[in-house]
């Protein structure tokens, strides 16, 4: 072997050593997010735990995002169906290409394409009623003479606090602060499958197999499934032998495409391994 095609395979070993560097780092880096999200959702159930009964805006929010710590953020104080809507359209516009977990893209989405029509179903909560100049009295949200009522109300904010507005008559009650019974909202809206991200692709030490290394590559899957031996056991020059004897095509193969074709199976199923004995 010349001096340079040694070279040529220092450099390219350097770089299959630098990336399975990068790979662990990779893979170290998703472990602690997992963790980190998972301590994040265990500390946001205990705040959602502490609360009597789920404040409107923090039921809209587990409607639309299905996580738990957004949830427990919507029934801080001072939050606000707007300014929610504002911090998701933001997370949203960040996500990129990913796809948006949550089933809605805002709270007024969810509002008036799910909660309120499950009133109709049946669901109730708990508000403080206003009927014009009366004080504000604890009712149950609607009444059951209501009919299709709740699909005319609609939400706003009033000194900070979310009210239930009638739409169509100015004059029916308005209702302060709805708030719901944990067990309901769960059992209507209930946690969602934890999403998989798509496994990411293999990526070769050497770059995307090109020419007639994908063929070769076919072959060594086929042949040696647990990867290909060192030269000393397996020697090149009969492999190549081998391979040209199944594929014609492959006869006129240099053993510089071998050998980028063999780290680069080989790389896969190191990669392979990892993934099986540190699942994400």
């Amino acid at each position: 072997m010349t001096s340079q095609k040694l070279k040529q395979l220092a450099r390219l070993t350097d770089r299959a050593s630098e990336q399975r560097d990068l790979l662990g780092r990779l893979r170290r880096t998703r472990r602690m997010k997992t963790l980190l999200k998972k301590e994040l959702e265990s500390d946001a159930w205990r705040s959602l735990a502490q609360l009597e009964r789920w404040p409107l805006l923090t039921v809209l929010t587990w409607i639309a995002t299905r996580e738990p710590y957004r949830a427990a953020s919507a029934a801080e104080p001072n939050k606000t169906i707007h300014s929610l809507d504002a911090l998701m359209a933001w997370d949203f516009f960040h996500a990129g290409d990913r796809d948006w977990r949550g089933p809605h893209l805002s709270l007024s989405e969810a509002w008036h394409s799910e909660l309120k029509r499950k009133f109709l179903e049946g669901l109730s909560c708990v508000a403080e009623r206003v009927d014009g100049e009366q004080a504000a009295t604890a009712a149950t949200f609607p009444h059951s003479e209501s009919g299709l009522d709740p699909l005319f109300y609609y939400i706003t904010e009033i000194d900070g606090a979310p009210v239930l507005v009638n739409a169509i008559n100015p004059s029916a009650p308005r209702w302060w602060n709805p708030t719901f019974a944990a067990e309901d909202v769960l059992k209507l809206w209930p946690s969602l499958p934890e999403r998989t991200e798509p496994a990411a692709q293999v990526p070769s030490t050497l770059g995307e197999p090109r020419g007639k290394q994908p063929r070769v590559i076919r072959y060594l899957r086929a042949h040696f499934p647990d990867g290909v031996a060192p030269p000393g056991l397996e020697p090149r020059k009969q492999l190549l032998t081998k391979i040209g004897a199944w594929d014609s095509t492959l006869r006129i193969l240099s053993e510089d495409t071998l050998q980028r074709a063999i780290q680069s199976y080989n790389g896969e199923l190191k990669y392979e391994a990892s993934r099986r004995k540190n699942p994400q």
